[in-house]
């Protein structure tokens, strides 16, 4: 089977790797220090795993820009089983119980796109479940501390 290498900053980044999180793009924006997006209202994301779709409604801002606060709330009331969470100007989704993420659809998403997601038909981002060394496929191999010690090179197997 092949054997796969990512790097991570830093430990709470490679537990979310592998617990099967998915992370986008760096889109957030920062307006007057409050991180958000404009533009999704009344988009939707599809969610392949765990199953659903949320659709945005308007937040506090009536310019249409949605506070991480508000999108986090949005998508975690409509798919209760996953947890949204910031890391640095990315939006990163993860199943509460060891579930992993699926985000995508046969169709065209705008709403995936905004949030650093392929949103392109047939456009779908998927996390893996790691199993422990030795275990059944996909399986964690190591991890080591980069050459430079500032982050973490995990080594797997699919």
């Amino acid at each position: 089977m092949p054997l796969y290498a990512r790097k991570v900053s830093t430990a709470s980044e490679l537990e979310f790797f592998l617990q099967g999180g998915i992370r986008g793009d760096e889109v957030l924006n920062n307006s007057t220090y409050v991180f958000g997006l404009y533009g999704l209202v009344g988009k939707t994301v599809t969610f392949q795993s765990p199953g659903g779709a949320v659709t945005f409604s308007q937040g506090a801002y009536k310019d249409g820009f949605l506070t991480f606060v508000e999108i986090k709330k949005q998508i975690e009331t409509a798919i209760p089983t996953v947890l949204v969470s910031l890391c640095g100007m990315s939006i990163a989704i993860k199943g509460r119980s060891n579930i992993p993420v699926s985000i995508g659809s046969s169709s065209a998403e705008e709403g995936r796109t905004l949030l650093g997601f392929d949103g392109g038909a047939g456009g779908y981002v998927s996390g893996k479940v790691y199993n422990a060394p030795g275990g059944a496929l996909p399986r964690l191999i190591s991890v080591v501390p980069s050459p430079a010690h500032d982050d973490f090179v995990v080594i797997t197997e699919a």
